[in-house]
């Protein structure tokens, strides 16, 4: 599954994407920002609302399946 994030270590960052298709809700889905071990260099990020309820990576089930 791809994933992104964003910090923006000092002022505001902005996100720009560009995308091959319209979006999925049904494909979308959050892991939790302090649960996969990347030291971000905060303990009190600005998160969306939806990433604030996000769960555990150990906990998360991606929506994807794999076909190798």
């Amino acid at each position: 599954m791809p994933a992104q994030t964003l910090t923006a270590l000092i002022g505001a960052g902005r996100l720009v994407r560009i995308c091959s298709d319209y979006y999925a809700p049904e494909c979308d889905g959050s892991v939790r920002w302090d649960s996969v071990g990347i030291d971000w260099g905060t303990d009190a990020p600005v998160l969306s609302d939806k990433d604030a309820q996000a769960v555990a990576f150990d906990q998360f089930e991606t929506p994807f399946q794999y076909e190798g």
